[in-house]
């Protein structure tokens, strides 16, 4: 039985020496790989998912199109699988691995979709093309191995224990072709892209066909047609038989293989340096594209700062027009708002502020104590209420002359108080400085206003922009001549390097097609005249005159 469904996913892809098939018209056709560990390679896919139950094989045969180089699949559903047998090798015996399917249907050919089946080689690729297209009109095949390659048993086991007990489903064919080929689409060739007759026989009818075998003996007349062997026959010979009928091949003078290998070789180092120079190419599109949003976006930038601009501008006029309205309607003045805003003071503020500033610092140094002074006067205003002026003032000098001789130790003297005065008020503004920073500051605003300073902006944001503007063009243009003389010499050298190749091999299929007298160049021989032939000569020359 299958396993439990905690059982992990099992998979397995393994390298095809041949599949041979056996034709309605009892002819046996094989498919053969091209080369190991090369693009050619045909393989065998097995899936099986213990868990759902779901499984499947699948061939994998290259074939060079016109569009490159195209994978195209046999599906085989495991709905139609009404046979599986695995034979592997057991000892030193001549038997090779392989895998007999036997089908209710044809499996499936799986083709790209939008991609037409034009073949780039068709004297190379046109018989594996054939063979595909029976194959998938056959409803029994056998897959030969490569050499040393097994199947694994953890993944043959459940699968046949699936197929036997018939639980096996089949995946999701739509989403399997809608994924192939980088997602441009797979179809399934049906009807009479496959070359099928008009008139079918049913399944029933035609019946399971035995397994297909070469046969070692060479066909009668110019039938090419291999008649199939006994089972009979040893099974030693029949692996060696079968290698020797796919592998037959024309042959090479010495030599020649490894010039076309080094030429194959050479050509595909070419080939990944175009493919690295398309990649290089790709990537600085790439970066151009990068460079041109860049430009979007500082012109969307661009166009916001000038919105903002214009605003600002529209403000700003708004701004003036108030500040007039407002002048004539008894509010602050423009200049009144600048002075609060710049932190200034006018005329009068300074001296209300340096008047205040001196009688504070006054009392904060307790120069003298007005209290003091007050009631002293009260005194003196009761006492000489009724002296003249003349009298009061003459009084009020000797009175203050006697305070200040009594109180010169207490009180400070008037140099001390000047220069406290010119300590404290030093950081003061006098009246003259006051009205020179302020006739100063006016005279700037009135030539310059604010309109003027944002068009002074506009005007070097727009200078900056043109200048970095200009900079990007001139290095997007130099980045450009420099990618397209590289890419040019590149390919120049690509091109040279492939018109050599391809001399060198047409010159090599040349040769090996010419026959052996043939490779050789002609000598002329050059016969000199002797004397006794020259006197001959002239002899005959005076007969004849």
């Amino acid at each position: 039985m299958a396993e439990s469904s905690t059982s992990p996913v099992k998979c397995q892809n393994v390298p095809v020496e041949w599949v041979a098939i056996h034709g309605t018209g009892g002819e046996t056709r094989h498919l053969c790989r091209s080369k190991l560990a090369t693009a050619r390679e045909v393989t065998l896919d097995t899936y099986f998912d213990p868990g759902s139950q779901k499984g499947f094989f699948k061939l994998r045969v290259p074939i060079d199109l016109k569009s490159g180089m195209t994978t195209l699949f046999l599906y085989i559903s495991p709905d139609r699988i009404t046979s599986v047998v695995y034979v592997a090798p057991e000892g030193t015996t001549g038997t090779m691995s392989h895998l007999r399917i036997t089908m209710s249907n044809p499996a499936d050919l799986i083709v790209p979709l939008k991609d037409p089946l034009l073949l780039n080689k068709p004297r190379f690729d046109g018989n594996t093309l054939d063979t595909l297209k029976i194959l998938a009109q056959e409803t029994t095949m056998c897959v030969y191995m490569a050499h040393d390659q097994k199947l694994s048993e953890t993944l043959l086991q459940p699968l046949c224990a699936a197929v036997t007990d018939r639980i096996l489903r089949p995946v999701d064919m739509q989403s399997e072709l809608l994924g192939l080929y980088r997602g441009r689409g797979a179809k399934i060739l049906q009807g009479a892209e496959l070359g099928l007759p008009r008139a079918l026989p049913s399944y029933g009818e035609v019946g399971d066909s035995p397994a297909p075998y070469p046969s070692k003996q060479k066909p009668a007349g110019a039938c090419r047609k291999r008649p199939r062997v006994s089972s009979s026959d040893s099974s030693g010979n029949e692996a060696e038989a079968i290698r020797a009928d796919c592998w037959k091949k024309p042959l090479l003078k010495p030599g020649v293989y490894e010039q076309n290998q080094l030429a194959y070789e050479e050509f595909s180092r070419f080939r990944d340096e175009f493919l690295q120079m398309k990649k290089k190419v790709k990537e600085l599109e790439e970066e151009s594209q990068q460079v041109k949003e860049k430009l979007k976006e500082m012109e969307e930038e661009s166009q916001q700062m000038r919105a903002e601009m214009a605003l600002i501008k529209r403000t700003t006029v708004e701004t003036d027009s108030q500040a007039t309205s407002e002048t004539s309607t008894g509010k602050p003045t423009l200049s009144q708002r600048m002075r609060t805003r710049l932190g200034v003071y006018s005329k009068t503020e300074v001296e209300d502020r340096i008047h205040e500033g001196t009688f504070d610092t006054i009392v904060r140094e307790e120069l003298c104590k007005q209290e003091d002074i007050n009631a002293q006067f009260d005194e003196l205003e009761d006492q000489y209420d009724s002296y003249t002026k003349s009298e009061i003032d003459r009084k009020l000098e000797e009175v203050e002359q006697n305070l200040a001789r009594e109180l010169q130790g207490y009180f400070c003297n008037a140099d001390d108080v000047e220069e406290i005065l010119y300590h404290k008020l030093k950081s003061v503004y006098t009246k003259e400085e006051t009205d020179g920073r302020l006739c100063d500051l006016e005279k700037l605003y009135e030539d310059m206003n604010s309109i003027e300073i944002e068009e002074r902006i506009v005007e070097t944001k727009g200078d900056l922009e043109r200048d970095l503007m200009s900079e990007i063009r001139d290095a997007k243009v130099d980045l450009q001549d420099w990618m397209e003389a590289a890419v040019r010499l590149k390919m120049k050298g690509i091109k040279k390097a492939l018109k050599q190749a391809v001399s060198l091999r047409v010159q090599k299929r040349r040769l090996s097609q010419m026959p052996p007298w043939r490779k050789f160049p002609r000598r002329r021989m050059v016969v000199m005249p002797t004397r006794s032939d020259s006197n001959a000569t002239a002899s005959l020359a005076s007969l004849t005159g």
